[in-house]
């Protein structure tokens, strides 16, 4: 009965995210894509070494999700993008199975992990990583962080010193595939501090202090990164990157939390929240008013549920659990929270799961032999099925991914097709070109990839520039045709 119940949930976890996500697996490379691809290309032995070291010129050390992934990509795929997005779907459901693992030992609750895992497949937050290859380090990231967290319960479990080891190798790799890697000792050591579990106590200074120690070689590590990163080789922190300690934290704090709750992404651009009202942008406008009534419902529906199932579990416990999970929340999205003009909702990736952990909990204690508990839960789980692909289908219509991928797929095959083979040194004139358009293609990178050749020159051209072809290595695109 138990493995039939195993089957189902499993089946239902796939099904669902194949209906929210399938589109995605068609988005085909563009923007940073083509720039990794680029950089992560390795002719020999020393070259493929180099793909590890720490460049400058870039915000994030992440060979392993970004050099080598796109490395082994692109030697064994070439220029098609579905094998890439499905090895990161690959590791996204294997985020799932192993979150519903971790949480069945935190909670020894079959109900909290189903609900939880769930929540967590299904939510909108992973609608970048997991339609732009280049964010797939997230998910990517996000399976090292997971397995090192189980592999270290399993060996706070057996005391075995193999899994112990395991457990800080699959950090040290986690590290090199996302920053947020340095939330995880801290994590931990919150976790065997607060987190209430049977037959464990802390009764004194001396096994507090022997939990943290365990956690020693990880923050030695971290040290490590931090002077690399900041020291020695400092980051290239401008822009969108600067980092700000003001009240905007407070708000990207708020929208994060909002984002995990599967409110789209536009609405932090478009949402007054201190009036509540939209702005009157009208593209915005003009595909927001095929959504707002069902966004209206849906969320009121979750809302209500939300404040139901915490009202009639008001007791220490829950409390106890809330301030657990909004620690795990705030501890996990703080290598990001003082980027207010570089917010996403896959920097979720980690942090959202103290959210659908706690509501999961909340749920779970409602008594499932009254028919009106039951009907409550069967409704939100629709419910925030409902909201994720209605969020999914308004996002697909204003989000840029989708317009930029369609841009970039367009150009290259057009000029795949009519310029098979080109010389070294030749130049390519795209007209019209946009902002756009060039960021899709990440400017130079895009066909200096396809020809495999960094002596490639793209000259992009407004509709009104005049230009004059130099010989036979020039090459003219008409991008109305």
């Amino acid at each position: 009965m138990f493995k039939n119940k195993i089957i189902y949930f499993i089946l239902l976890i796939l099904l669902s995210v194949f209906i929210l996500y399938h589109v995605s697996v068609n988005y085909f490379f563009f923007q940073d894509d083509w720039f990794h691809i680029n950089i992560s290309q390795a002719k020999n032995f020393q070259e493929f070494i180099n793909l590890f070291k720490i460049r400058t010129d870039i915000i994030a050390w992440r060979p392993i999700s970004k050099q080598l992934f796109f490395f082994l990509d692109y030697k064994l795929f070439g220029l098609n993008p579905i094998p890439a997005h499905l090895v990161i779907f690959s590791f996204f459901i294997s985020n799932v199975f192993l979150l519903y693992i971790i949480l069945k030992k935190l909670f020894n609750s079959i109900k909290i992990s189903v609900l939880a895992s769930f929540m967590y497949a299904t939510s909108t937050i992973h609608f970048i990583s997991l339609s732009w290859i280049s964010a797939g380090e997230y998910t990517i990231g996000t399976f090292f962080w997971l397995s090192a967290s189980l592999t270290y319960l399993l060996f706070i479990k057996s005391r075995k010193i193999y899994l112990y080891i395991c457990s800080i190798l699959l950090f040290i790799i986690c590290l090199a595939s996302t920053e947020f890697a340095i939330t995880w000792p801290f994590v931990i050591i919150g976790l065997e501090l607060l987190f209430p579990q049977k037959h464990k106590k802390i009764s004194n200074l001396k096994k507090m202090i022997a939990k943290i120690y365990l956690m020693i070689p990880a923050i030695m590590i971290i040290v490590l990164y931090l002077a690399l990163r900041f020291i020695i080789y400092p980051l290239p922190a401008k822009g969108d990157y600067g980092l700000s300690f003001s009240l905007k934290t407070i708000d990207t704090y708020v929208w994060y939390i909002l984002w995990s709750l599967n409110i789209p992404e536009i609405f932090k651009y478009q949402l007054i929240l201190s009036k509540f009202t939209f702005s009157k942008e009208p593209a915005f406008l003009f595909h927001f008013k095929n959504y707002s009534m069902r966004f209206l419902i849906l969320f009121v529906i979750e809302f209500l549920i939300f404040i139901y199932v915490f009202l009639t579990n008001i007791k220490r416990k829950t409390f106890n659990l809330l301030l657990i999970s909004v620690l795990f929340f705030s501890i996990t999205i703080s290598p990001v929270l003082f980027l207010p003009n570089h917010t996403f909702p896959h920097y979720l990736s980690i942090a959202s799961i103290g959210i659908y952990a706690f509501i999961a909990y909340l749920l779970s204690q409602l008594k499932l032999n009254k028919m009106h508990n039951k009907i409550i839960i069967s409704v939100l789980i629709v419910t925030w099925f409902l909201s994720s692909f209605t969020t999914l289908s308004f996002t697909k219509e204003t989000h840029w991914i989708p317009g930029e991928q369609s841009i970039s797929k367009e150009i290259i095959t057009n000029i795949i097709k009519t310029n098979a083979v080109v010389p070294k040194k030749s130049i390519f004139y795209l007209q019209p070109s946009t902002v756009q358009i060039k960021q899709s293609l990440m400017d130079q990178n895009a066909l200096q990839v396809i020809y495999m050749d960094k002596t490639i020159k793209t000259i992009f051209l407004d509709e009104k520039q005049d230009f004059q072809l130099g010989g036979k290595k020039d090459y003219y695109v008409n991008l109305k045709e």
